[in-house]
C-alpha cells in the first residue's frame, strides 16, 4: 500500500472512506504539493509574483483591470502586488494612452529575465513531481487539464478564467 499523507493510493480508498477518491481530489492534492514546493528561495520570488509575470510575458502591456480579474484578484492585493513588483523592478505601470483613467502593466527586461530564471525552476520542480510519467504521458495530462479549464472558461465560470490561455 502507497500513503501520502493520509490517502491510500494503491487500493484507491481514502483512509476511512470506503469510496475511491475522486479526480478533483487528486488533482488538489497534487496542486498543494506543487505549491508548497514552489518556494521564494527555488523561485527567485513569490509564487502569485511568478503568476503574474507569467501572465504579462505572454500579454504585456496589460490593462491592471484585465490582469487583477483574469488573476482572479480583487483590486487592493492586485495594487499591492503590482506595487512589490514595479520595486522589485520587474514591471512598470503607464497610464493608458486611449484612457488616461486606466493603468497599463508592461513586463521590463529585468522582469523577463527573472521569469527565465523563475521557470527553469519551475521546469525543474515539474520534473520532480511527475518523475512517474513519461513525455507522451505528461502531454496527455497537461492536453486534458488544458481541455477541462477551457471548458469551464467558455461556460462563463469565472475561476477558471487564467486557465484559458495556459
Amino acid at each position: 500500500m502507497i500513503y501520502m499523507k493520509g490517502i491510500l493510493i494503491e487500493g484507491s480508498t481514502l483512509t476511512g472512506m470506503p469510496s475511491r477518491p475522486g479526480t478533483l481530489a487528486l488533482v488538489l492534492h497534487l496542486s498543494k504539493a506543487v505549491h508548497r514546493a514552489s518556494s521564494e528561495e527555488l523561485l527567485g520570488m513569490r509564487l502569485r509574483q511568478f503568476l503574474v509575470l507569467s501572465y504579462l510575458h505572454e500579454r504585456s502591456p496589460s490593462r491592471q483591470q484585465d490582469l487583477c480579474e483574469t488573476l482572479m484578484l480583487d483590486a487592493n492585493n492586485c495594487v499591492l502586488l503590482l506595487n512589490d513588483l514595479e520595486e522589485s523592478g520587474w514591471t512598470e505601470r503607464r497610464r493608458d494612452p486611449e484612457d488616461r483613467r486606466r493603468h497599463v502593466v508592461h513586463l521590463t527586461d529585468d522582469g523577463r529575465e527573472s521569469l527565465g530564471r523563475a521557470r527553469e525552476a519551475q521546469n525543474s520542480l515539474e520534473d520532480e513531481m511527475l518523475a512517474s510519467l513519461d513525455g507522451e504521458e505528461r502531454e496527455q495530462l497537461r492536453t486534458l487539464l488544458r481541455k477541462a479549464l477551457v471548458g469551464l472558461h467558455e461556460r462563463g465560470n469565472p475561476a477558471a478564467a487564467p486557465a484559458a490561455s495556459a
